[in-house]
């Protein structure tokens, strides 16, 4: 690479990795507010891409320019979230034009998990993450952390967060 600056971030040297966050992101921001609802969610992609850019530094090769990878990166960012959204909101639509059921109608279990599933897509990312691999994928707290890159006490407190999270929206379906 001939470029001190971006080489600096591939090292992840903390000043280079500055430099570059500060010289970057404005192509990103206007990058990601083609596909956000507004300027925080934005903010939020091009975030979300820098994180996933710093941890995934040592798969750059060079082959590409650096801004095409990084832009590459925090498209792939806003794409997965305007999925996700359209998603939720596609649950909700649903949601909404279900008939509450009575107390003996066979289908309670399937709106239950609905709701279930409705409340874990609301939840941030990571606890989000953390539950599907814990809870419904069944692994380890050990094989989760490794999963996610991060440590056992990570997932530990995202998991505790997520449930926290849940608890209040699920109350109506607790026997």
């Amino acid at each position: 690479m001939n470029d001190p600056q971006v080489d600096g971030f591939l090292a992840a040297r903390e000043s280079d990795v500055s430099s570059t966050v500060v010289r970057w992101t404005p192509r990103m921001l206007a990058l990601a507010l083609r596909y956000a609802q507004d300027e925080d969610e934005a903010h939020d992609i091009v975030q979300e891409a820098w994180v996933l850019a710093f941890r995934r530094r040592h798969q750059y090769r060079g082959r590409g320019s650096f801004p095409g990878w990084l832009l590459t990166i925090c498209r792939n960012v806003a794409v997965s979230r305007l999925r996700s959204r359209e998603s939720r909101q596609a649950a909700e639509r649903c949601s909404a034009e279900t008939p509450s059921p009575g107390p003996d109608d066979p289908h309670d279990e399937a709106l239950r998990q609905r709701a279930i599933l409705d409340a874990v897509l609301t939840l941030p990312d990571r606890q989000r993450e953390t539950v599907v691999l814990r809870l419904l994928e069944g692994l380890s707290t050990r094989e989760t952390a490794e999963r996610l890159g991060c440590a056992e006490g990570t997932v530990k407190a995202a998991l505790h967060a997520a449930l926290k999270n849940l608890r209040p929206r699920l109350e109506e379906w607790t026997p």
